[in-house]
């Protein structure tokens, strides 16, 4: 169940990070980065539920989030980033404080972080 919570967020983060035609490209730079690209194995293992390399999935969110703006470049939270995105579906100031405080919890490194803020997205997305 894990497993499919996190290949939906991959999906879903992109869908709330991204958000623009224009931001859709840090997918492709990510993806052009050796160090963050996503082999077309593990991409197809994600599209059948299945992770096999959870530490390269983050290195790609890490990327597309450091670039989107949400995470900055030392590994934290940009957290104004995370209200503006939430902000697309949450009218009510207090619920989207809420969410935005729970989404911007630090990991124990930047991969974690990505991770963590991506199952978070992932998780308050699907409420809508």
């Amino acid at each position: 169940m894990k497993v499919l919570a996190l290949i939906v967020c991959v999906s879903v983060f992109c869908g709330l990070v991204i958000g623009t035609a224009i931001d859709r490209d840090l997918h492709k730079e990510c993806q052009a980065d050796k160090a963050t690209h996503l082999d077309e194995n593990i991409m197809k293992a994600l599209d059948e539920g299945e992770i096999t390399d959870r530490a390269k999935v983050g290195a790609h969110l890490l990327c597309i989030s450091t670039k989107a703006g949400v995470i900055n470049q030392d590994g934290s939270i940009n957290k104004n980033m995370v209200k503006e995105k939430f902000s697309r579906y949450y009218s009510d100031a207090a619920e989207l404080e809420r969410i935005t405080n729970k989404c911007s919890q630090q990991g124990t490194t930047p991969v974690e972080t990505a991770l963590k803020l991506a199952e978070c997205i992932n998780e308050y997305s699907l409420e809508q």
